[in-house]
């Protein structure tokens, strides 16, 4: 699938959007998340998106930057994880392929084909340990892995 297609709007509830990385698992998942407040549902990587996960203050920060900007329609849905410190932005499939995370953070990590994400459903008002804090307003939006890389390197101190 191209990127081009993987940033199409979607006419989908974002939980069906999200579920349909699943394939035959989808209805499932879409039935289990509303009975289970905070509950999380493990759904691959690599499909429909990659995930990029980065330390909490670095990521916090750079979406707080991008959504003061007029890059903000452009990112996609970012979920924070407190009790372990991170935040995972959705981004396309291999987009990421020629950004080194490594030499931009080292806490990074890029989750891909083989990888799986535990995931809240996506709906900001239910409560949970891990939840989503940025859904866009069109569903199947993934922010640019490039875009997300400069407002990294522009939030992180500097030696």
């Amino acid at each position: 699938m191209t990127p081009q297609a993987q940033t199409a709007p979607l006419v989908m509830s974002p939980a069906a959007w999200l579920a349909s990385s699943t394939g035959p698992d989808r209805p499932v998942i879409e039935r289990e998340w509303p009975g289970q407040p905070g509950g999380i549902q493990m759904l691959p990587c690599g499909v429909l998106w990659d995930a990029i996960r980065l330390p909490e203050e670095s990521g916090l920060a750079a979406l707080h930057m991008l959504l003061a900007t007029d890059a903000a329609p452009a990112i996609g849905p970012v979920m924070h994880d407190p009790g372990r410190g991170y935040v995972y932005w959705l981004v396309p499939v291999e987009s990421h392929a020629d950004l080194t995370w490594a030499r931009i953070t080292r806490s990074s990590r890029v989750f891909s084909t083989g990888d799986y994400l535990g995931a809240p459903e996506p709906d900001p008002a239910v409560p949970g340990p891990v939840r989503w804090v940025r859904w866009p307003d069109v569903t199947g939006v993934l922010t640019p892995p490039s875009l997300l890389a400069a407002a990294v390197l522009q939030v992180l101190p500097t030696a």
